[in-house]
């Protein structure tokens, strides 16, 4: 089950892919939590994963700028997906 958004420091949804298979990925931190929780289920092998741990982040060079994704791998089958971190906007 997803928390309130509210409740969280960090947020994250995205779409991940295996061959022609699409799901959604969910990664948040609620408010005072030491861990990230991941939640999704693999396009792979199908089974549902819930679990905790740090961002691992890759940095890949695309069309000329430098992106930051977050790695993370289904805990059944080890299908490694990637989701791109996306920086928050400096407020005025």
């Amino acid at each position: 089950m997803l928390p309130n958004i509210v409740d969280c420091e960090f947020f994250k949804k995205g779409a991940i892919y295996s061959g022609q298979n699409t799901e959604q990925a969910f990664i948040f931190k609620l408010k005072g939590a030491k861990d990230y929780t991941f939640v999704f289920n693999c396009p792979a092998c199908k089974k549902s994963n819930e679990f905790y741990g740090d961002f691992v982040l890759k940095k890949a060079k695309e069309g000329g700028k430098q992106k930051e994704y977050v790695t993370f791998s289904c805990k059944n089958c080890n299908a490694e997906f990637m989701m791109e971190r996306l920086k928050a906007r400096a407020r005025a």
